[in-house]
């Protein structure tokens, strides 16, 4: 659209690496909460996606995470934000902000909206999607997503991220494969974290067994990834779901594809 610039993301895309751009240009950061560094920006416009409580690790409770948002929206000369927004409607909402004709701003989405991040619901296989979701809000719209792709099952691989997120959002985990017609728990993936009572996979299995539901347990990744192959059909969608190394299944994928 004519403007200089500079960015700083969180994933890379086929075409776009984590930082570049032109020096000089409008600066634009993706940023989270995750160790309050939020609440240092001094944005001139902050856009807010969602604020579902995560990070128990560094949030006790949901009253320190909400006040990290409000600290960084005090700190903004304009913020933008909306329950239920996509990614382009708030990119929309930003361009516009900034002078720019809808029209203007409807060709440019058309040539950039299909370059997502990898691990946004990126194909590795046919019928097979690998996704960041490690959050059961983030599960719950991935499978939503799924849901309109699949001809026949639903099959999720899930790597839980770090043993405190996992105990402080158990029963959350535990109903939000509702629309997965078959779950595969692989053991935590645990950043800095050692182990906590009440944080591991087996906790997760047990939760989700109490309340009727049939899922594996598997003893690594690549044993799940065994486990989905051996039962998946023509038409079904299998989902390589979390934030850890459960990415590293892609090379087993492609092995096998070859």
């Amino acid at each position: 659209l004519g403007e200089k610039v500079e960015w700083a993301v969180g994933g890379e895309t086929g075409k776009f690496p984590l930082a570049g751009g032109e020096k000089g240009g409008v600066l634009v950061v993706e940023a989270d909460e995750s160790d309050a560094t939020l609440e240092l920006y001094k944005p001139k416009l902050l856009v807010i996606t969602n604020v579902d409580y995560d990070h128990p690790d560094k949030f006790p409770t949901v009253e320190s995470y909400r006040a990290c948002f409000n600290t960084a929206r005090s700190n903004a000369e304009k913020v933008i934000e909306g329950e239920g927004l996509t990614n382009e409607e708030i990119a929309v909402k930003v361009l516009l902000s900034r002078g720019h004709s809808l029209s203007e701003v409807e060709k440019a989405l058309k040539k950039v909206s299909s370059e997502l991040p990898d691990r946004r619901f990126q194909k590795l296989a046919e019928g097979v999607y690998a996704d960041y979701a490690h959050h059961p809000a983030e599960i719950k719209y991935c499978l939503k997503r799924a849901k309109n792709l699949a001809k026949g099952k639903i099959r999720v691989l899930f790597q839980p991220h770090r043993y405190s997120r996992t105990k402080r959002f158990l029963d959350e985990f535990a109903t939000s494969f509702d629309l997965a017609d078959e779950v595969i728990l692989c053991p935590v993936y645990p950043a800095f974290e050692k182990p906590i009572e009440g944080g591991t996979t087996a906790c997760l299995y047990k939760r989700m067994c109490d309340l009727g539901r049939s899922p594996l347990l598997a003893k690594s990744c690549e044993e799940a990834w065994e486990c989905a192959s051996n039962s998946k059909s023509e038409g079904d969608v299998t989902l390589v779901m979390g934030a850890g190394d459960i990415i590293n299944i892609a090379s087993i994928i492609n092995i096998k594809r070859k």
